[in-house]
């Protein structure tokens, strides 16, 4: 019969915390608008909120800006998560392009995503609905 230390038992025990909050920047450099040969530089915060490995808002699962969402499955090897975001409303103004152009309207989008893990190899999918506003409906 072996003792183990203390320590040891308690930490195969221990629950992960309750809140898991990461906080950070970003520079990307951003054509001016689509087939633009100006580009800007763009320094993006970055922000993820985690809630008991279950419920997170941040990064996208699904690849689209910001999410929030739920894991239905969080494995070593195996995630599958539904979330649900805004979408970006673009000013005419954004680029002189695009000058002229209205605004663009979408109400959000919702998504799933999935990842299976095999060692250093990972698939994964994701799919994504736009949930658009059509002009003519008030």
């Amino acid at each position: 019969m072996g003792v183990l230390p203390q320590g040891t038992v308690e930490a195969q025990h221990a629950s992960p915390p309750a809140w898991d909050v990461q906080l950070g920047t970003a520079l990307i450099a951003v054509p001016s608008y689509s087939g633009a040969d100006q580009y800007r530089i763009r320094a993006i915060p970055l922000a993820a909120v985690e809630f008991r490995e279950r419920f997170f808002l941040g990064e996208s699962r699904t690849g689209l800006d910001i999410a929030a969402g739920a894991y239905l499955v969080r494995r070593s090897s195996l995630r599958w998560t539904v979330e649900v975001g805004p979408s970006q409303l673009r000013a005419h103004l954004d680029a002189d392009g695009l000058a002229g152009m209205d605004r663009t309207h979408t109400d959000g989008y919702a998504g799933t995503a999935a990842a299976y893990a095999l060692g250093p190899v990972e698939a994964s999918a994701s799919v994504a609905v736009g949930m658009a506003r059509r002009n003519d409906v008030k």
